[in-house]
């Protein structure tokens, strides 16, 4: 079985304090793609302002065979569609 091993690494910011309930928006894209793994930054917002940032880790990982693999090409495509 061939995926990606989510959670690699995660780094959040808390920039402000949200009350609940509350109406959230969330914007997440694809920021960098090495060989082996992608990052996948998000940024929260509440009353157009954000309030909690995050950039997570993710490795392309062959499960049988424990290790790391390339980068699957629909990665590629998806993070060059609009370029």
């Amino acid at each position: 079985i061939i995926g990606w091993r989510t959670k690699s690494s995660i780094k959040i910011d808390y920039l402000r304090q949200v009350d609940h309930p509350s109406e959230l928006i969330i914007g997440q894209r694809v920021s960098r793609i090495g060989t082996k793994s992608f990052d996948i930054d998000a940024t929260i917002f509440n009353d157009n302002a954000p309030c909690c940032t995050s950039t997570v880790t993710t490795v392309c990982y062959d499960f049988i065979n424990n290790k790391s693999v390339d980068i699957f090409q629909e990665i590629i495509d998806d993070y060059n569609y609009d370029t």
